[in-house]
This record gives structure tokens, C-alpha cells and sequence, in this order.
């Protein structure tokens, strides 16, 4: 399956809602997002880095939706839930960025 179906695919999936629904039913955790590459232009890119690399744009929109969706939390919250002295909110994110190749802009 190619980019375009994958993307397709994740937004077909989490437009359906069955992911929200399904997560009722979880047990506690957190979500962690990690960013390893982000350019302006990826495709530029893409045969050497492969499809870990997302655009600028891209990285600003998720980032929005993330505000939208969930609740941040640093990585000593997530120290302190896992050692069990702390409670995280609903739907807790924490985002990682391993990125080492922003434009000046970020």
C-alpha cells in the first residue's frame, strides 16, 4: 500500500469514530506522538529518508489538532502515572520531538 492509501486509510479510520468508542473501554495510558523529520518540501526527500518525513504544514495541522483533541502532559507526568502518584486527564498526549532538521521558522 502506497502513501496516498495509508492516508487514506488513517482518515477513514478516524473519521468512523471507532477509535474514540473503542478507547471507553481501555485501560489508562498515554499517547505519544514522535516527529523525526519535518521539511517544508519532503518529497524532495522522500528516497532518502523514506516516509518518515512530513511536511511543515502537515506537522502545524496535526499539531492544531492535538490542542484541539488532547491534553498534554511532559514526560514527568507520564513518570509519575507509570509509578502510580499521579492521575493524567482524559485522553493525555505527550509529543516528542526527535527533530533535528526544522526551518528557522519553527
Amino acid at each position: 500500500m502506497g502513501v496516498k492509501g495509508k492516508d487514506w486509510l488513517k482518515r477513514s479510520i478516524v473519521s468512523t469514530g471507532v477509535l474514540r468508542l473503542a478507547s471507553q473501554w481501555k485501560k489508562p495510558g498515554v499517547a505519544i506522538l514522535m516527529y523525526h523529520s519535518v521539511m517544508p518540501e519532503p518529497q524532495k526527500h522522500i528516497t532518502t529518508l523514506g516516509e518518515i518525513i512530513h511536511s511543515a504544514e502537515l506537522f502545524r495541522r496535526q499539531m492544531e489538532a492535538v490542542a484541539r483533541c488532547y491534553n498534554p502532559v511532559s514526560l514527568n507526568d507520564v513518570l509519575l502515572f507509570v509509578q502510580g502518584e499521579k492521575r493524567l486527564p482524559a485522553r493525555p498526549m505527550m509529543v516528542i520531538p526527535t527533530i533535528r532538521n526544522l526551518p528557522p521558522r519553527f
